[in-house]
């Protein structure tokens, strides 16, 4: 993929003010009038892959878990969950590997690293229960290894 990346990047007419890609997600920001032209050199790349674009909005966009707003001409962040999003753990005791479970202890302070701190209060349940989710999960992995 990196070296799709970099054909599409030498061949666009005007640089993007930034780029970033996650596994199959790419979020980058354009002049508006070459958002289409941008497309298709993506989607000249090859038949089989077919890249589709979300055009954001004078209030932002959201990318992955993270809401990306602009206001008073600068940038901030907030989490964001698909409509989708169960706010589900993994079972401790399913067959998931230990470092799925490790990862879920780890990733727990994101509402706090990601998020404005204007955000913060509104997002202060999500913080408890996921702290004290990530609390049950550390004593299961101290369990584990006493066992």
């Amino acid at each position: 993929m990196q070296d799709l990346e970099e054909s599409v990047i030498n061949k666009l007419l005007i640089q993007s003010l930034f780029y970033y890609r996650h596994v199959d997600d790419i979020i980058l920001a354009l002049p508006f009038n070459s958002i289409n032209n941008t497309l298709n050199i993506f989607n000249s790349l090859h038949s089989r892959l077919q890249f589709t674009m979300e055009i954001g909005t004078k209030k932002g966009l959201n990318f992955l878990d993270t809401s990306i707003i602009i206001e008073n001409k600068r940038i901030i962040f907030d989490t964001y969950h698909k409509p989708t999003f169960s706010g589900r753990f993994l079972n401790f005791h399913s067959n998931h590997s230990l470092c799925h479970k490790r990862g879920i202890i780890i990733s727990k302070d994101k509402i706090v690293r990601l998020s404005h701190p204007r955000f913060h209060q509104k997002h202060l349940i999500d913080i408890k229960y996921s702290l004290t989710m990530a609390i049950l999960y550390l004593l299961f992995f101290l369990l584990l290894i006493i066992e």
